[in-house]
């Protein structure tokens, strides 16, 4: 029998303040490192974007749905975060200063070269919400970033599965106006080392629930899949509710579960090409989708 997951709604959570509590976590968490003091290094710009994602969440989720200003200002926030962290690694480390607002509050980093923080699987996160807001600073520093992900991942000793490179690989070629036969190709790629056994890192469940329904959305777009792509949004978000509503590891009330950024960034590239998404849901806000659709045209 085909077990139907209804990924109209978001899927309960307990206890009831839950998302409350997450909520007033994540804005105190923001607030105390932004008024740490200390410097801006890879680490702390981390954390910084990743409770400024708690914060966008837990606001979106609280509101019961409601895309308002305080989640595009986290998540807009998030995006500037991530993009000096990638414009930093890009330049040698120490000789620049870089400044940045978040917030409000003006900040400055030196460049560090590259570093633990921009690895292939952050790469892919910080893509993700640059879809979403279509930032174009954080989309031009990821498209021209130029990664050694897999020799500096071994000496910095981050570990990641092998899809993770060549995903990240085939969304820069987007980003840099590659289009045809060499892009198709690394997709495949992709999609044939989501195969379980070559991630072992990620493991089989997260990636035949999360990782490759995902690549599928991109495979629809590089390969103009338009009439697929409803029906494969539909399954995206079906394994994704499944794999968080797992009695299991507290995935219940993570925040992954209620907003599936690497389902909601493919497909708001799709909907910037003109595809037809044909699905309602709560795990894929209509603002984000539409309310920024001309931003980078």
């Amino acid at each position: 029998m085909v077990n139907i997951v209804d990924i109209e709604r978001w899927h309960e959570w307990i206890p009831e303040d839950h998302v409350e509590r997450r909520w007033n976590e994540a804005r105190e968490d923001v607030e105390d490192l932004l008024g740490l003091g200390l410097p801006w290094n890879s680490d702390r710009i981390h954390y910084l974007q990743v409770y400024l994602l708690d914060l966008c969440v837990w606001s979106l989720v609280g509101s019961g749905g409601v895309v308002g200003e305080e989640v595009w200002s986290a998540l807009d926030a998030a995006c500037e975060v991530a993009r000096v962290q990638f414009v930093r690694a890009s330049l040698p480390e120490g000789e620049h200063w870089l400044s940045f607002e978040v917030l409000g509050r003006s900040l400055t980093t030196k460049s560090s070269g590259p570093n633990p923080r921009t690895m292939a699987p952050h790469w892919l996160g910080a893509l993700w919400l640059g879809l979403v807001a279509r930032d174009r600073g954080l989309l031009d520093a990821l498209r021209d970033f130029k990664p050694e992900w897999r020799e500096a991942s071994r000496e910095e000793g981050v570990w990641f599965d092998p899809y993770q490179e060549q995903w990240a690989r085939a969304w820069q070629m987007l980003l840099r106006g590659e289009r045809g036969e060499p892009v198709a190709r690394q997709v495949v790629e992709v999609m044939r080392l989501t195969d379980p056994g070559l991630a072992p890192y990620a493991g089989a469940e997260s990636v035949l629930q999360r990782v490759f329904p995902a690549v599928r959305l991109l495979w629809d777009v590089v390969s103009g899949s338009r009439s697929e792509f409803p029906g494969d949004v539909r399954v995206a978000l079906e394994a994704n509710k499944e794999y968080f509503t797992r009695p299991v590891e507290n995935r219940v009330r993570m925040r992954e579960g209620f907003v599936p950024w690497q389902i909601v960034g493919p497909v708001c590239a799709a909907v910037d090409s003109d595809f037809e998404v044909g699905v309602a849901s709560q795990y894929l806000p209509a603002a984000f989708l539409y309310d920024r659709r001309d931003r980078l045209r």
